[in-house]
């Protein structure tokens, strides 16, 4: 680097660009670095610290570190050394040729204390809420009471709050600074196909896919589109020359049709997103409202608020958040309509043990709208026959005096399923045929098949794949890359970046392994065989996930849900049965560990680097302001 004076420098080396101290003779235990571009335009540094000492008389290299111009917290940098140090070699490695960088360093500098306001309201709101659920608080010695205007004020604000939350995820992961891809817009596209009269994508596919005999043989469709000088647009379906959208219809017809119809210009799938995410959080806390009050009734109005937001953390709402585009919407919107539908039918059951019309139309609805969002969820819709176990054998259902409440649950499965199959039929020849093997994704979906050894390895990613930890910030990290799943089988094993499996999220799940202890309990209360669907379904969706595509770690949203719930349930059933004082002290410290730390780690996760869409890449100062502001007590640097 050439010295211009007045500290700054000129890069002339980008590959040897630093500052070198020489002649310490001393004991060294901090570097002050300062970097700064006149642009402004970088936000973070990549440094390597050279050191010598009393073990080491040549250059050695520490660990890989960075300097946040914007953050003075990461400007100190501690080193550990032994004895006295001759000489230290601070580089900075993605400086650019001909730029000129105003630079500062000093050695043993000491460490100023920096205030933050937003660090110290972080802190207060996160200690506030660790002190509102502690075992010992006055929350669990009041009994859940939905006709109390207080209880009703506090679900409110909590309600909210998780909203709030979930938008200022969507907000930090910056979902404008990914640009636009014609992938993600798919639905916009849609839209106007569907204004115009037509199922398919107004975007013309490249010609030489109609000449291939198979078209969705990943290598050799690149390698043909390559000599013709084409390109394709991945996860469009394609079908007889044409593009269409796999992805369930009803977000389309909901939201972006409507908007399109109205403004003329295409909808942001953000916007969707946390209409979404909003009605899965209403309808966690009216399900665990529902089922207390009707089964659980002693339960007290702190767990029914912990419980609320264990379903709402676990259940996978928080890759929708920072991912916001099509992949998550119909996930996310198809469980929000399942708990809706299925918290509608559980309020249904009068306690004369007559159904409320109006309650089964409309949970009917419900869950027969997930049909045109995400099929293999709609299997909630069997959830209707240990939910109305006594009704259907007393012939509520399915007789003459009973057709009224048959229709109501029959009715918008009919109609809404009739829709499902014209929309097939039209599209792809077939009414049962929903186009997601036609997907120009990264393997041929068409000759995927079933091959019972992929349940072992799918089992064992999304239940017990245990997180991958080390001592650098996040601390968390991904199990293995996209498609570079560690395994011994001898076949294709579709993945994308993992990061651990339902029970390492939701350790609050592992109450499922109480089940069979619980099981008398449960069926005096009519909750056996509900719980136990739930637990069959969750597995049978992720079989479903594993046959079809792979381990894909969005696709926990698809069953976690259906998992967490059988687990609440359980949790419910064992502190009501602990009679003793000291026997519900200890299930209650249970609970409320296990449901903090399903929550801390469910919201922790986001910030992990080496996510696809990560803080890190996309609004990295504020990923260096939760490590260098925030986690810094966590630090050794």
């Amino acid at each position: 680097m050439e010295d211009l004076g007045n500290g700054s420098f000129e890069v002339t080396d980008p590959d040897n660009a630093g500052l070198e101290f020489s002649g310490i003779n001393a004991h060294v235990d901090s570097v002050y670095l300062d970097i700064n571009c006149p642009d402004g335009s970088d936000t973070a540094y990549s440094v390597n610290i050279y050191m010598t000492d009393a073990g080491h008389a040549l250059y050695t290299k520490l660990s890989d570190t960075e300097i946040v111009p914007k953050l003075d917290e990461s400007k100190y940098i501690r080193v550990h050394l032994q004895g006295d140090s001759e000489k230290i070699s601070i580089r900075v490695n993605n400086l650019k040729e001909g730029q000129a960088y105003d630079l500062k360093a000093e050695l043993n500098s000491g460490r100023p204390f920096i205030f933050r306001w937003w660090r110290v309201i972080a802190l207060i709101l996160l200690f506030g809420l660790i002190y509102f659920f502690r075992p010992g608080s006055p929350v669990y010695g009041i009994i859940f009471n939905a006709a109390d205007i207080r209880q009703l004020l506090v679900t409110g604000v909590f309600i909210i709050a998780s909203v709030v939350v979930f938008s200022g995820i969507t907000y930090l992961f910056r979902i404008e600074n990914r640009g636009s891809n014609d992938t993600w817009e798919q639905y916009s596209y849609l839209a106007q196909s569907l204004s115009a009269g037509h199922t398919y994508l107004d975007i013309e596919p490249p010609a030489a896919l109609a000449e291939m005999e198979d078209p969705y043989d990943c290598a050799l469709r690149a390698e043909v589109l390559e000599k013709a000088g084409e390109t394709y647009v991945l996860d469009y379906a394609y079908f007889d020359g044409k593009y269409y959208c796999y992805f369930g219809v009803v977000p389309v017809l909901l939201f972006y049709l409507p908007y399109l119809m109205l403004t003329g210009k295409a909808l942001s799938t953000a916007i969707p997103m946390m209409i979404a995410i909003a009605l899965f959080i209403a309808a966690a806390f009216w399900f665990i409202a529902v089922l207390i009050r009707r089964f659980f009734p002693q339960t007290s109005f702190g767990l029914y608020i912990l419980l609320s937001c264990v379903l709402v953390a676990g259940s996978g709402l928080t890759y929708g958040a920072a991912f916001p585009v099509i992949y998550s919407l119909p996930i996310t919107l198809g469980i929000a309509f399942d708990l809706l539908g299925i918290s509608c039918w559980l309020s249904a059951l009068k306690d004369d043990g007559k159904l409320r019309k109006a309650y089964l139309l409309i949970g009917a609805l419900f869950i027969a709208l997930v049909i045109g969002c995400r099929p293999q969820l709609a299997i909630a819709v069997f959830l209707a026959f240990p939910i109305f176990r006594k009704q259907i054998r007393d012939r509520q259902f399915f007789s003459v005096k009973g057709l009224g409440n048959t229709l109501c649950i029959i009715a918008p499965f009919l109609i809404i399923g009739i829709g499902a199959m014209y929309y097939n039929h039209v599209r792809f020849g077939s009414p049962f045929d929903f186009g997601a093997t036609y997907n120009l994704t990264g393997f041929d979906m068409t000759h995927r098949g079933f091959d019972l050894s992929r349940f072992g390895i799918g089992f064992f990613e999304y239940l017990f794949q245990p997180f991958r930890v080390a001592l650098q910030f996040p601390y968390v990290f991904s199990t293995s890359p996209h498609l570079g799943i560690l395994t011994d089988y001898q076949g294709e094993v579709m993945n994308e970046t993992f990061f651990g499996g339902f029970f390492f999220f939701n350790i609050f799940g592992a109450f499922i392994f109480r089940f069979a202890g619980c099981g008398k309990d449960l069926k005096k209360k009519g909750l056996f065989s509900f719980t136990l669907f739930n637990m069959i379904f969750g597995l049978i969706i992720m079989a479903v996930d594993i046959q079809m595509v792979g381990i894909i770690y969005r696709y926990l949203t698809d069953f976690s849900m259906f998992l967490l719930i059988p687990a609440v349930i359980i949790a419910l059933s064992l502190m009501e049965n602990m009679t003793a004082a000291n026997e519900r002290r200890r299930m209650l410290v249970w609970i409320v560990t296990l449901s903090m730390l399903t929550i801390a780690v469910n919201y922790y996760i986001l910030i992990a680097a080496d996510r696809p869409n990560s803080l890190y890449h996309y609004n990295p100062l504020i990923y260096y302001k939760f490590k260098y502001q925030l986690f810094s007590f966590l630090s050794i640097r």
